[in-house]
């Protein structure tokens, strides 16, 4: 009936509710647990699950990692199961004969079957021999579960999870030598194995997690040598560098922790070796690399406010702490990398950090950055174009102003003839590149001309201020614009039922409306002289794009005088009236 009420539905019951902590907890110990697995897609699953959770976790989770006074309980193992000493690697992992009781009594335990199978190699050597080496790559190795680890010493080490490699050295073939991705070019290296704490340590639990990561994956434990391909595959490395970053990200002090727990010595190896991979043959893993090198720069630029490098010898007592210009060489060379996949990731990781340098006291440390991405230009990869253009389209122009001022220099290897940072990426980069064959390259750039036009800085529209007066006032406008807005209310329209863009109102910006005329100016002078078609489309394409972000009906001045000077003299008179009030 129509005057009776709808029933009210009842509460949902406590299991239907969203995950708790201890839900969250339970998966972080069980990933970590799995990660000192034998089998090969365990540890990948485990990699990649852990990547994710640190990528978006829940605060609750967060405050919990990041304690002082660590996990308190193990929620996955009762707490006979724990190790009673700090000699165990894993904190929350079952004994030996427990996961032995849980092997099946029909398949061959994993020691049995390593046994056989070398002394089946050794009975028949010729028949090893005989396998080609493309079958027996050490980087792609899937005939044996132990391809990464030697039974006796799982048993006998204090950690699951740090393994030598396999029993069987493969030797490349005179004729494929060039071949380094999928074998350790370098002798064996001697493992040394030390005490990675515990899940349940009184302390910061990401530290557990850091040192767990690295001395299983990527670090051998002598200092500045880091874990050959013939111990660890390549794939998983990369997956463990991911987790790694995540981790730094959430905890930027553990880059400085000591590989294992209650080392003094001054020669005990540090986290901070991982970053020797950025040197590695591997573009997939030296780009990894490279994007935690960004991703690391750009968090904590923020929190070392008076100089980074002072702020990372408070991190540590030794003296061969890593230098920021170091840091950032390790990018530049990641960028000028011969791969193609290299240099997209080392954009990507310019991307992460360029912005936080720029706004930092270590701004001089930007031009050779730039210098070595302008390079990139010309290479033939359609997404390192693609990720160059997104780079231009989110510097900031009035910074870059600032330090052409400061520096009184311009790296001209590109475009010797422009005078400005500003004129070389949108001129000399972005409005090139709208002539590419690749319409995915010309839609990138379109984007960006777009949204760089906001951070494009002349000084002649902006007389009696600088660059840095002009910054001050973008970022004021930015975190203060609520505030400072005229909450003024001009009434309703004054005709209805308008359709966009002519129900917009006006509210662009002066020095907006200016950068948008110049830029305005310069495609209408490529649509004129140009006979290139893909460069007549990406002009079009971008003037497509340009009057649905900045609308006629708003930014008249500008589409008005694109038809002639670039700035025309009302449009300068309001700018000028802008800046003065």
């Amino acid at each position: 009936h129509l005057g009776t009420r709808p029933p009210r539905e009842a509460p949902a019951p406590a299991d239907r509710a969203g995950p708790t902590l201890e839900h969250f907890l339970k998966i972080y110990e069980l990933l970590l647990h799995h990660v000192g697995n034998t089998e090969q897609a365990v540890v990948t699953a485990a990699l990649e699950a852990l990547h994710q959770l640190l990528t978006t976790p829940p605060p609750s989770l967060v405050q919990a990692l990041l304690s002082t006074n660590g996990i308190s309980q193990s929620y996955i193992h009762a707490p006979s199961h724990r190790p009673a000493s700090g000699a165990s690697g894993m904190g929350s992992s079952l004994n030996i004969e427990e996961e032995a009781e849980l092997m099946d009594d029909n398949e061959d335990p994993p020691l049995g079957r390593c046994a056989m199978a070398s002394r089946a190699s050794s009975e028949h050597p010729s028949e090893a021999e005989d396998v080609p080496f493309s079958e027996a790559s050490v980087a792609s190795c899937e005939d044996s579960d132990f391809s990464s680890t030697t039974p006796a010493q799982l048993l006998g080490l204090d950690s699951p999870l740090r393994h030598p490699g396999s029993p069987r050295r493969l030797d490349p073939r005179p004729d494929e030598e060039g071949d380094r991705s999928s074998v350790c070019s370098s002798p064996r290296i001697d493992l040394v194995f030390g005490n990675p704490g515990l899940y349940l340590d009184e302390d910061v639990a990401l530290k557990y997690c850091a040192r767990l990561l690295a001395s299983s994956f990527l670090l051998t434990g002598i200092s500045g040598v880091v874990m050959p391909d013939c111990q660890v595959r390549v794939s998983v490395k990369v997956l463990a560098m991911g987790c790694l970053t995540r981790v730094l990200l959430l905890y930027p002090p553990a880059l400085f922790l000591d590989l294992h727990v209650g080392q003094d010595d001054d020669e005990a190896q540090k986290i901070w070796d991982v970053l020797e991979f950025v040197s590695h043959p591997d573009p997939q893993l030296c780009g990894q690399t490279a994007l935690l090198v960004g991703h690391y720069l750009g968090c904590t630029l923020r929190l070392a406010s008076h100089g980074w490098d002072r702020w990372a010898r408070r991190q540590t007592m030794r003296s061969d702490v890593p230098q920021l210009a170091d840091l950032v060489d390790k990018i530049s060379g990641v960028v000028r990398s011969p791969s193609s996949v290299s240099c997209r990731t080392g954009l990507q990781a310019t991307r992460l950090c360029v912005g936080s340098l720029l706004r930092s006291c270590h701004a001089h440390l930007v031009p050779a950055l730039l210098e070595a991405c302008m390079k990139l230009k010309d290479n033939t990869y359609w997404l390192v174009k693609v990720e160059l253009a997104e780079m231009i389209g989110e510097l900031s122009f009035r910074a870059l102003q600032h330090l052409e001022a400061v520096s009184g220099c311009v790296w001209r290897s590109v475009c010797p003839r422009m005078a400005t940072y500003q004129e070389v990426l949108v001129q000399g980069i972005l409005l090139d590149l709208l002539g590419d064959e690749d319409i995915r390259v010309r839609t990138a750039v379109t984007a960006s001309l777009s949204k760089c036009i906001p951070q494009l800085y002349y000084a002649e529209e902006q007389p009696g201020e600088s660059a840095v007066s002009a910054e001050a006032a973008a970022e004021s406008s930015l975190l203060l614009g609520w505030l400072l807005q005229d909450t003024w209310s001009s009434g309703p329209p004054r005709v209805h039922g308008l359709v966009a863009p002519f129900c917009c109102r006006a509210q662009g910006a002066a020095h907006a409306e200016a950068a948008l005329s110049r830029l305005l100016h310069l495609l209408r002078r490529r649509l004129l002289t140009s006979s290139n078609k893909h460069l007549l489309h990406g002009v079009c394409q971008a003037l497509s794009q340009l009057v649905v972000d900045y609308p006629v009906t708003v930014y008249s001045f500008a589409w008005t005088s694109a038809l002639g000077s670039p700035v025309s003299s009302s449009l300068t008179l309001r700018s000028q009236a802008s800046v003065s009030s």
